[in-house]
């Protein structure tokens, strides 16, 4: 199993592919909860946790809380500014609407 542990790298590349707030939001879920959603696959192995794009080969390696924090605190930052995850969602949804 191939597995990237550079959270910014990843992040970069993710945020490449422009991905829809809700994307992001699951991503945030499936990581926060360990537990794989519709979009993304998660497996874990110990501490380790292993998260993926359901259409990917290749995962992203957390090995262990402290970097599950580090990696949910780089995604908010790199998609919500100031905001937390769910504020942010609720917005970017908001805006989706008056579209």
């Amino acid at each position: 199993m191939a597995a990237e542990m550079d959270f910014k790298k990843w992040l970069f590349l993710f945020k490449l592919s422009n991905p829809k707030y809700y994307v992001v939001e699951m991503l945030d879920r499936a990581v926060r909860e360990k537990e794989s959603n519709e979009l993304w696959d998660v497996s874990e192995d110990g501490e380790k946790i292993f998260v993926k794009a359901c259409h990917e080969k290749e995962y992203l390696l957390i090995w262990n809380d402290k970097a599950k924090q580090t990696f949910l605190r780089l995604l908010e930052q790199s998609f919500c500014g100031d905001d937390d995850i769910d504020a942010w969602c609720g917005y970017m949804e908001a805006m989706e609407k008056n579209d």
